[in-house]
């Protein structure tokens, strides 16, 4: 029953961040400077440029001593900036319910025998293995577009966020082809629900990174893009590699553990 709790929690948790997402992502202002050339031209049109010091006067001059802050930038990257600590505290957040649903299969792991009392088959550990490795191979073009954002190369950002999101779907593809070959349904037994439960977060995790990427992908094509743009590639990078760590992890203790460590 927890576990299914906890699925609940995830698919209506994936839903309010993706309208979330949506709202933050929507264009607002084209990045002025340094992506302009490289965007869609019909994005181009009427783009602001950055007014020198002596120009940045807002209102009207008063014999009041002022602070111009127009030069300012209005983002920056790691911890400088929310939207980090915000994506931070959401890896807490699952983290910890990936850390309840592991307690929840060690405690009934203690108190069962035969344990787990139908072995996964030798097809559905190798989706897995699969899965994860389709999953581990996107980690590098996540990183080379985290670098790609920081130097502001649109087409840089295009080209290893795509092939970041191809692995991910296929990871996607493969996990669903794990979830309708396992030999035992969620309500066969204790590790059944749970193994489920863990599944099914996953999968239901993949897909909505996945769908980020992808909405993040269809932006960086059709513009406008926005300063705010290029943080948002590098903070969604360091999810990925969250998703990639924690999978890996569900791999180990779910598949992998049982094999070597069998009651």
């Amino acid at each position: 029953a927890n576990g299914m709790v906890a699925v609940v929690a995830d698919v209506v948790g994936a839903v309010v961040i993706g309208l979330s997402l949506i709202g933050w992502y929507w264009p607002s202002q084209p990045h002025a400077e340094e992506l302009a050339d490289e965007q869609p031209r019909r994005t181009r049109v009427g783009v602001p440029q950055k007014r020198a010091p002596d120009e940045a006067h807002h209102g009207p001059v008063s014999g009041a001593p002022q602070l111009d802050v127009s030069q300012l930038p209005i983002s920056a990257f790691g911890a400088r900036d929310p939207l980090w600590w915000g994506v931070v505290s959401l890896m807490a957040i699952e983290g910890t319910v990936f850390a309840l649903l592991f307690v929840s299969y060690f405690y009934l792991r203690d108190h069962s025998s035969p344990w787990p009392p139908a072995p996964l088959d030798r097809a559905s550990l190798l989706r897995a293995l699969a899965g994860l490795g389709l999953l581990a191979l996107s980690a590098w073009p996540m990183h080379r577009a985290s670098q790609a954002a920081m130097r502001s190369d649109l087409s840089g950002m295009r080209r290893s966020l795509g092939a970041a999101t191809v692995l991910g779907l296929g990871f996607v593809v493969v996990r669903f082809l794990e979830l309708f070959g396992l030999p035992f349904r969620w309500d066969a037994h204790a590790h059944g629900s749970v193994f489920w439960a863990v599944l099914i977060s996953r999968t239901l995790r993949g897909i909505f990174a996945s769908g980020e990427n992808l909405t993040l992908l269809l932006l960086l094509f059709r513009g406008p893009v926005e300063e705010k743009h290029l943080v948002d590639v590098s903070v969604n990078s360091m999810y990925w590699y969250f998703v990639v760590i924690t999978d890996a992890l569900c791999v180990g203790i779910l598949d992998l553990y049982p094999m070597i460590w069998r009651r």
